[in-house]
């Protein structure tokens, strides 16, 4: 029998061998992984283009048909907005030999859901039904996408469901005005998209859903469905337990069929600004608003999967520490992905308490930084991999949550050519990688942020702050425009005179140049505010500036209403005429030249084209004559009074006794 010295060297390396490969004390070796649901995907083109994704998913008790088109209402022509939309409710309409309430009852009928979905980039159709009817389900969904005529008995009929959809109606006087003085899509600010990566917008148009919708014809409708329904640029998507040697020849032979077109033009590069814009505002809210986001340009295939992680891990990280961990500062944190295009930006959007904002900031700047520095032990990154990738096997648990990623992420052709293993692939995803990518995507530069804060002034204090800011513009005005005049000397006073005509027409053109040049400057006040204002966080800074800003708005009208002539007053030695408000210009008798009875044919015959461009006619001196005072400067007025022989014989009396 061997001694205790003799087996002792066996049992110490036994007892090292099982240390080694059971870990630390108490800890359970880590169970596989599941089986992924994204695995499995079969890609096949058909000969027309059309790219087709197909999964049998044994025991699913529904299957999920799609259809992804990767082009929506941005590639609406300028006035002709929701075309994208209208040629989406087209395909659901009448076909030969069918109804359009037998097309969609063929479904429902069945127990299915069906639908049509527009968004800016991409146009998704689906049908889902009980397994038992999917292969009706393929065959149902290429009649919706296979080529209508689009008649215009049809279009008319249609255009009534898009209006109420879209909520459609004649703009009336002031919409109109709005639309075409106060907002006009050239004194617009770039929207979002538009400011951050230069994707143009309904917003930079003069988008008028009642006009465009009903501009839209079926020579529009078909146009747009030819240049943009392109079997090599959609994707089919199959996913249910359906046989795969019945499947493929029922699509051959029904999407196989949908004529080939030439591939539109790509769509304009993005613009990348190369800057971080922030952005701070208070409003009446209960918490702080929090929106941050870093944004993707020319995203990939493998961008996307590591958006996932990304976007996962931050989520249960922060909804950990904000969320679940001993200081309570949100109720709840969303850490999604939104993409367009080629575009993608990662939002992280919560509301936080005002007195953790601080705190939750810096949990926030904490894990970005750790992501950034991949500052965690491999067993750790690979811990919470696998927890994400056991999160997403659980959510993905039929046919529908699988095709759910195609309308979102798995769209656009050009970024994915196969159907990702999404879960799959995060297994080899390795803290390096996730590392190197979020200093790509976690950049300063890439960073876009807003911060609404809870206003600081009750709703009574902020009015009367506005009415003190008015009220300090109104002083400033008068103390700027005003002049005395020396009433004690006042010999006589009228109001200026003009025939009702006259007084619509002046006092149209200067609503009209009041109103586009207060709107020019409000336009140029906005600009300052989105470029420089709002990135400032302080609020005495902001809100004194925009007091500043409706300062000179009001000396801006009030200077306008100083040019409108409204009274004629004499005094001993001189005449004023004054303006609607405090503004008045006081003409000595020794600068009057001529008091005359004129018409404006009779200052340019008398003074050419010089004289007739110096005189300012208050009234329309055409048929009848009006007072003309001339100066020794060669300027001159035309006015009427309510007696406009009594004023000149005031004048003719008092420059007589001068």
């Amino acid at each position: 029998m061997p001694t205790l010295r003799a087996v002792a060297p066996a049992l110490l390396a036994a007892s090292l061998l099982m240390a080694g490969t059971a870990g630390p004390a108490g800890a359970q070796p880590a169970a596989p992984l599941p089986a992924s649901p994204f695995a499995g995907f079969e890609t096949r083109h058909l000969p027309n283009g059309l790219r087709v994704w197909f999964k049998r998913t044994p025991g699913d008790r529904s299957v999920s048909v799609s259809v992804t088109v990767p082009y929506g209402s941005d590639e609406d022509p300028p006035g002709k907005e929701q075309l994208a939309h209208f040629t989406e409710h087209m395909l659901f309409t009448d076909r030969p030999g069918r109804t359009e309430e037998q097309v969609k009852r063929a479904i429902t009928l069945r127990g299915g859901t069906r639908n049509g979905i527009t968004m800016p980039d991409r146009t998704f159709y689906f049908a889902r039904v009980d397994r038992e009817h999917g292969l009706f389900a393929i065959e149902w969904l290429h009649g919706i996408m296979a080529p209508h005529a689009m008649p215009r008995a049809l279009v008319a009929r249609q255009r009534t469901p898009v209006m109420i959809e879209t909520r459609a109606r004649p703009r009336d006087v002031g919409e109109w005005v709005f639309a075409r003085v106060i907002d006009p899509p050239a004194l617009r600010v770039p929207d979002y998209w538009g400011r951050e990566f230069g994707i143009r917008s309904h917003r930079a148009r003069d988008s008028y859903p009642w006009r465009s919708i009903r501009a839209i014809d079926s020579a529009d409708l078909r146009a747009f469905y030819d240049r943009y329904y392109v079997p090599s640029r959609m994707t089919l998507t199959i996913v249910g337990d359906l046989d795969s040697s019945v499947v493929w020849p029922l699509v051959t032979r029904t999407y196989g069929t949908l004529p080939a077109r030439p591939v539109p033009p790509p769509r304009a590069r993005l613009v990348d600004p190369g800057r971080e814009h922030r952005r701070y505002a208070w409003t009446f809210r209960s918490a702080v608003g929090y929106d941050e986001r870093y944004k993707l340009y020319g995203r990939t295939a493998r961008d996307d999967l590591l958006l996932t992680f990304v976007s996962r891990h931050l989520g249960q990280r922060l909804g950990e520490q904000l969320r679940f961990g001993t200081r309570k500062a949100v109720y709840g944190l969303s850490v999604g992905v939104e993409r367009r295009g080629q575009a993608a930006h990662l939002a992280l959007t919560s509301d936080i308490a005002t007195s953790a904002l601080d705190f939750a900031r810096g949990r926030i700047d904490r894990e970005l930084a750790r992501l950034r520095a991949g500052a965690v032990s491999d067993s750790e990154f690979v811990a919470g991999r696998d927890a994400i990738i056991r999160a997403l096997v659980a959510e993905t648990t039929a046919a529908q949550s699988l095709e759910s990623w195609v309308t979102t992420a798995f769209y656009a052709p050009d970024v994915h050519a196969r159907f990702p293993d999404v879960a799959g692939e995060l297994a080899g995803v390795t803290r390096d990688e996730v590392a190197t990518f979020a200093r790509r995507l976690l950049a300063p530069e890439r960073r876009v942020l807003s911060i609404v804060r809870p206003m600081p002034l009750s709703q009574p204090a902020l009015l009367l702050l506005g009415w003190l800011v008015l009220w300090l513009g109104w002083r400033l005005a008068r103390r700027l425009f005003q002049r005395p005049l020396p009433m004690v000397r006042l010999r006589y006073l009228t109001r200026v005179a003009a025939p009702l005509a006259w007084r619509l027409a002046i006092v149209g053109t200067w609503i009209a140049v009041v109103l586009v040049t207060v709107r020019l400057l409000v336009f140029g006040f906005q600009l300052i505010a989105a470029r420089w204002l709002a990135g400032v966080d302080s609020f005495a800074v902001q809100y004194g500036a925009y007091a500043l800003m409706a300062i000179v708005v009001v000396l801006l009208l009030v200077a306008a209403l100083a040019v409108v002539p409204r009274t004629v007053l004499v005094f001993d030695d001189a005449l004023a005429i004054k303006a609607i408000a405090f503004q008045s210009r006081v003409i000595p008798f020794a600068r009057v030249v001529e008091v005359a009875e004129r018409r404006l044919g009779d200052v340019m015959r008398l003074g050419g084209v010089a004289a007739l461009a110096r005189c300012r006619p208050l009234a329309p001196a055409i048929l009848a004559p009006a007072l003309h005072i001339r100066l020794d400067d060669g300027s001159s007025y035309l006015l009427r009074s309510r007696d406009t022989g009594e004023l000149q014989r005031v004048l003719d009396g008092l420059r007589g006794t001068a």
